[in-house]
């Protein structure tokens, strides 16, 4: 389980029901309020990746099996950490801590009150813009890294090279800090010349190099939830004519996911995670409506899986490692 991703953000956005739909468990403290994770959650999720198979007639022995579409699950190690307030790299709501617990992830999960129902704090109101979310928390993280940098201004004016040391505390490899000062135009030339730049054009400088390495270090996948709540559609469509193809965000139902698996469970339905549909078992075809809850997963039916299609936790999951797996390579064997 070589890959970590993280699920976060602000409170109430439904992060904790995200991290529990991707997982298939219910270990997740849930409650409309802030802070209700306070300790990270950790479980195992997967996404999947093309599989040699799919071109057979027989599916292969795929350790953790295979996706509707055929694809191979591939496992990952997913965390659920306390929702983000803004001003927390100046300490409020968990402050540094939260950020902290950022380090060891490969890939960030931004899970999104799609509906605007929640403000930054995550308190309840109503025609909120959820894309200021996107902006504000890519705030806190480039202050949380570029004022550890400023902080050690003085020093790193005595002996430049000491910029490149800098970023070895974010669980990262030289390489990668290298392509963010190579991104950035930073030479060893440039780093001589500290100390002879001024200080504002020094600050941009450094500005420009967090952005280059946030965008390397942690990628970020947006995952718009509550797209089954009202407003969600009409923001679902402002986010996607104001971010560029480079932004990966897929329109999720967390909670919507966690009924239909509970369903499969008690045997009402048919239904493999991810897939597009699912099928009313025949034993519970005879029982009372009210016991089968046929109204909710018909409304789940015809408002998400028909209007968006299924595969919400795995294209989750592996768009987001596509940015931070360069090769994979897999085998097949036949039963």
């Amino acid at each position: 389980m070589g890959l970590c991703h993280w699920s976060y953000w602000k409170p109430s956005a439904g992060k904790s029901t995200f991290f529990n739909a991707a997982t298939h468990q219910n270990m997740a403290k849930i409650g409309a309020h802030a802070f209700t994770t306070i300790e990270p959650n950790i479980g195992q999720a997967f996404y999947s990746i093309p599989c040699p198979c799919a071109q057979w007639t027989h599916r292969c022995q795929a350790r953790y099996g295979h996706s509707a579409l055929g694809e191979r699950f591939v496992p990952v190690l997913l965390k659920d950490v306390a929702g983000l307030v803004p001003g927390a790299c100046e300490g409020r709501g968990r402050g540094n801590k939260f950020l902290n617990d950022l380090l060891d992830a490969d890939v960030l999960v931004h899970v999104i009150d799609l509906s605007g129902q929640t403000d930054e704090d995550g308190k309840p109101t109503t025609e909120y813009d959820p894309r200021r979310d996107v902006e504000w928390i890519q705030q806190e993280l480039h202050r949380w890294i570029y004022d550890n940098i400023m902080d050690k201004w003085d020093a790193i004016i005595k002996k430049p090279t000491k910029l490149c040391d800098m970023f070895t505390g974010y669980h990262t490899f030289q390489a990668l800090i290298q392509l963010a000062f190579d991104s950035t135009g930073i030479t060893e030339k440039t780093l001589l010349a500290l100390p002879k730049i001024e200080k504002p054009n020094a600050e941009l400088l450094v500005h420009k190099l967090v952005d280059n390495f946030l965008r390397l270090r942690f990628p970020i996948l947006l995952a718009l939830n509550k797209v089954d709540l009202p407003d969600a559609v009409d923001n679902l469509k402002k986010f996607q004519e104001q971010f560029d193809d480079d932004t990966v965000m897929v329109p999720v139902s967390a909670r919507s996911e966690c009924i239909l698996q509970q369903k499969c469970k008690d045997g009402v339905i048919s239904y493999q995670s991810g897939a597009s549909h699912f099928d009313l078992n025949v034993q519970s075809q005879d029982l009372p409506l009210h016991d089968r809850s046929e109204k909710e997963i018909v409304e789940i039916k015809d408002s998400i899986l028909q209007v968006f299609g299924g595969h919400w936790r795995a294209a989750s999951l592996v768009t987001s490692c596509e940015s931070a797996v360069t090769s994979v390579c897999i085998s097949c064997q036949l039963p």
